[in-house]
């Protein structure tokens, strides 16, 4: 079996202060290699290994920033479920810039939340049909 080539790619939001990270068939050492959890603990520390697809706040080692790490690295039998965990995904990751913002998500900011929902859900794509 042919090993899958490791991807992290970095996407800027532009208008919101974080960065947020797409991962594609990472192990635990290469996210350990590359980021912390923000309070600097290990990853592995909140890791769960059943889990294939999460989102996750982090501390990028290098520039010491706080990002948003996405991580994926599974075969799914239909569309819908890659759809779904797509969609998922990019649901966590703008909650969690709005948490680090202090946006609230209300009625009142829906145009908002959409917008930064769909941004996401094209980063995640655009890293997960990497071969």
């Amino acid at each position: 079996m042919k090993k899958q080539k490791k991807i992290i790619d970095k996407y800027d939001p532009i208008i919101y202060p974080r960065l947020l990270y797409c991962c594609k068939n990472c192990t635990l050492k290469d996210l350990r290699d590359r980021f912390t959890t923000r309070d600097g603990s290990e990853i592995s520390d909140i890791w769960d290994p059943s889990s294939k697809t999460f989102t996750f706040y982090a501390l990028d080692k290098k520039t010491k920033q706080w990002v948003i790490l996405v991580c994926m690295g599974y075969k799914r039998k239909n569309t819908a479920d890659y759809i779904s965990d797509i969609c998922h995904e990019a649901e966590h990751v703008k909650q969690s810039i709005f948490e680090d913002i202090g946006l609230p998500t209300t009625v009142d900011s829906q145009e908002a939340d959409a917008y930064l929902v769909g941004w996401a859900a094209k980063c995640i794509y655009a890293t997960f049909i990497k071969k």
